[in-house]
């Protein structure tokens, strides 16, 4: 008799914990254990990103024109821990490396040559650029189902940049650049940007779903919103908005 109810105390025990984590993996009465609350795990995701910046290209002195939007596609992988300290909240504590390449173009003002036509060129501003990020956050769960919605901060910190500036013949089509050889393209030195801005704080919304796998591990697809608060460059104005995708692969402590 007390062997019955030692079972079926342990049987409500893991049942209550398991409804309080919402995952229902099924643990042995023969090898009691407790449903985990701590989590950690890895982070990889991808999107797009819409900028809106005043960024002035100087040719030789002269205004020449201005990089006001542009897309990129940023980066992102990261390890993180989770910590449920409610059965339907959690916070989350993240690092690891952000990637942003961007690009942006203007048109010149069109110039004559020789012969009386206009000769059109555009100039194209390539940035990529590469942080350490550190984040928290918290996620609260939605409707007693394994969808939830999260608020993120990170702080991100620049440890590498690269610039490169093109200007590229729009028309005519038979009209080609004075390089060595003639060329429809031409490198210059990218003096749009002096320097990217050291930190970049940056929140955002997500929405995750989690997918028990087996015993202790989950997997989770998400969908974020982020925008930085401040520009990415200090002598500049230079905001994005990027919407990406991602999972999230975590395994019980």
């Amino acid at each position: 008799m007390n062997a019955v109810l030692s079972v079926i105390s342990v049987l409500i025990a893991s049942a209550s914990v398991a409804v309080a984590q919402g995952y229902g993996w099924q643990w042995s009465p023969r090898a009691p254990m407790s449903m985990p609350t701590r989590f950690v795990g890895v982070e990889v995701g991808g999107g797009v990103s819409m900028h809106q910046a005043t960024l002035p290209y100087v040719e030789d002195l002269v205004p020449c024109c201005e990089f006001t939007s542009g897309s990129g596609v940023p980066l992102r992988i990261a390890v993180y821990m989770e910590d449920w300290w409610k059965p339907e909240t959690a916070v989350l504590f993240s690092g690891g490396v952000t990637l942003h390449r961007s690009q942006f173009t203007a048109q010149a003002a069109p110039l004559p040559d020789s012969g009386g036509r206009e000769i059109v060129t555009e100039y194209l501003f390539d940035a990529a650029l590469t942080y350490l990020t550190i984040g928290g956050g918290i996620r609260q769960r939605l409707f007693d189902s394994y969808l939830s919605v999260g608020l993120d901060l990170r702080a991100s910190v620049n440890v590498a940049e690269s610039y490169q500036l093109t200007e590229r013949v729009v028309s005519p089509d038979d009209y080609y650049l004075k390089t060595n050889p003639p060329s429809k393209e031409q490198e210059w030195e990218p003096t749009v940007v002096d320097r990217a801005a050291v930190l970049v704080l940056e929140p955002s919304v997500s929405v995750q779903y989690d997918i028990p796998l087996g015993m202790g591990l989950v997997i989770s697809p998400l969908v974020q919103v982020g925008m930085p608060i401040l520009s990415l460059a200090p002598d500049a104005s230079w905001r994005y908005v990027s919407v990406t995708g991602g999972v999230r692969l975590s395994r019980g402590l």
